[in-house]
């Protein structure tokens, strides 16, 4: 079988057409071109127009130069990523830490955060498909990929001087900070061929995603002034869903001598299970833990910011459905 590999990287593309013989590639087609994609990152913060363009203009040329070899699978693929964050934000004219210091105090600023927000990506992915008869009309595949993102993007600044804080551990006020972290995991396998005229593919694919929360540098103010109670990062819970897929498709092309064309006869069936579940955060992220605010009022519950899941929130359900 004769594949097309087309990697985008930093700097470059690259573009690599190849046969599988003997459980080797045998080279048909080696090619790299400079386009610079990371050109400007370092100093915008973002990927710009003219990277962008000779990139997508370059995986073009490639593809189409990968299929007039006559690649039968062609996979464009991105190893990793990371995107700084950017902020727009304007100095904050307010009282910061007492009443009356507005463009006189120590808080840096800007000091809270509009823009891109930070992203970290890792990724894999993997296809393969192997013939399993002499005459490989019975192929084996499978296909499947991973990855992992970070993230990072500020609240709304708590000021030293708001009743959400506490000065004895942020004398100058504080940007609560949501980090999620978001997993995606799949694979599909399956067999496909040709059997007395007839075409069939049997398939089960399974997919799961999760999104968990993590809050830092903020505060649980209800838990008191100090870090013997307090603390200032919190796993706030997670989101989760799945879904697992099984499938039969069947077909076969009959000639009608009255019809210009074959007629096509096809039929599947199909099952399908759907999850989803919420889990609670740590139990300092959601409590009230009896403390009065500085203004002796009742203060709120949970980290600043994105207060945990609690355990009534949590969620643990399924669903299935079939088709044919």
């Amino acid at each position: 079988m004769r594949v097309g590999v087309v990697d985008v990287g930093t700097n470059s593309v690259r573009v690599l057409v190849a046969d599988g013989v003997d459980g080797s590639l045998a080279d048909v087609e080696r090619d790299l071109v400079i386009t610079r994609l990371g050109e400007g990152v370092d100093r915008d913060r973002r990927l710009g127009a003219g990277p962008l363009r000779r990139t997508v203009a370059a995986v073009a040329g490639y593809t189409e130069r990968a299929r007039a070899r006559d690649a039968g699978v062609i996979r464009i693929i991105a190893t990793s990523a990371v995107r700084d964050a950017t902020n727009r934000a304007n100095p904050d004219p307010r009282d910061q830490i007492v009443a009356g210091d507005a463009g006189h105090n120590a808080v840096p600023q800007p000091n809270t955060h509009w823009g891109d927000s930070y992203e970290r990506d890792g990724m894999l992915w993997g296809n393969l498909n192997v013939p399993v008869t002499a005459d490989s009309k019975q192929i084996f595949y499978a296909f499947g990929g991973w990855s992992n993102r970070h993230g990072s993007h500020g609240g709304n600044y708590r000021r030293s001087l708001q009743v959400q804080n506490w000065p004895s551990i942020y004398p100058l006020g504080f940007l609560p900070l949501i980090q999620p972290r978001v997993v995606d995991t799949s694979l599909t396998t399956g067999a496909r061929g040709e059997m007395s005229n007839w075409f069939y593919d049997l398939s089960a694919g399974y997919g799961r995603n999760k999104f968990d929360f993590y809050v830092t540098d903020s505060l649980n103010t209800s838990l008191g002034p100090t870090l013997a109670t307090n603390q200032t990062r919190f796993y706030s819970g997670s989101l989760a869903d799945s879904q697992l897929t099984t499938n039969l498709d069947i077909s076969r092309p009959f000639k009608i001598s009255s019809m210009s064309g074959p007629l096509n006869v096809a039929f599947g069936v199909e099952w399908r299970r759907d999850g989803f579940r919420q889990s609670p955060g740590e139990r300092n992220s959601y409590i009230n833990g009896g403390f009065k605010d500085r203004n002796g009022n009742v203060a709120p519950s949970g980290a600043q910011v994105f207060p945990g899941f609690q355990p009534s929130n949590a969620v643990d359900v399924t669903r299935s459905s079939k088709a044919a």
